[in-house]
């Protein structure tokens, strides 16, 4: 039943990205994401130190409303501005190759890196097992105060201004700006054309001129002989 909820939400925070936050500054979509982490961490923490029985809402639909709701929530804010991102920044014909260092680097950190710090944080201050959670809580309130380092990292993602001067540096020029380009030189070649003509046309008349007071030097010449 979670797999298919899961699921659902991803579907559904598509959705909203692509409606809502598609054109939206990546840094601001990731502010909001930190945000919503920190929400979350602090609902996980809620759940730990039992407070939703104290308002009278089960485990079970506390559990399912918040795996929606944030499913949802880090799919449209987190997942995909940041594959966004390196679609924008990653140079023409690598791109496999940059996608499958960014899955790779995501897999380890959520499958390895992740688990592995929270396994030394749980042996060194929090002993909980299965059999014993009393100290569980201790262990959302590191996740939630850890949440909030996210916020010091916002300034080393670039803005569409920064993307777009480094993607004319390197000569990789988007698409709409080099229509713009052609659709801008389209409007100049009649003027172009007019002033190359009246060019040819001055130029034509200029012959015309020598030529006629050729004729008038030679014809002054016969008179005088």
């Amino acid at each position: 039943m979670f797999g298919v909820i899961s699921r659902a939400c991803h579907i559904l925070g598509t959705v909203v990205y692509k409606h809502y936050f598609k054109d939206t500054e990546t840094r601001t979509v990731i502010f909001y994401s930190t945000v919503i982490s920190v929400v979350s961490s602090f609902v996980h923490l809620v759940f730990a130190l039992r407070w939703n029985l104290l308002i009278g809402v089960s485990d079970l639909v506390f559990i399912i409303f918040t795996d929606v709701v944030f499913g949802c929530l880090s799919l449209a804010f987190c997942v995909l501005p940041s594959l966004a991102l390196f679609a924008k920044i990653t140079p023409p014909g690598i791109e496999g190759t940059i996608f499958a260092f960014l899955t790779g680097i995501w897999n380890f950190s959520d499958g390895v890196i992740s688990p592995l710090i929270g396994t030394i944080v749980n042996d060194k201050y929090a002993h909980v097992t299965a059999g014993n959670l009393t100290n569980y809580y201790k262990l959302m309130l590191v996740t939630f105060i850890s949440s909030f380092f996210g916020f010091f990292l916002l300034n080393l993602i670039p803005l569409e201004a920064d993307i777009k001067l480094y993607r004319e540096q390197r000569g990789d020029l988007p698409k709409d700006d080099l229509q713009n380009d052609g659709e801008s030189l389209l409007e100049k070649e009649p003027l172009i054309k007019g002033n190359k003509d009246a060019k040819e046309i001055s130029k034509d008349s200029e012959d015309a001129d020598i030529t006629i007071e050729g004729e008038n030097v030679s014809t002054k010449s016969k008179s005088s002989g």
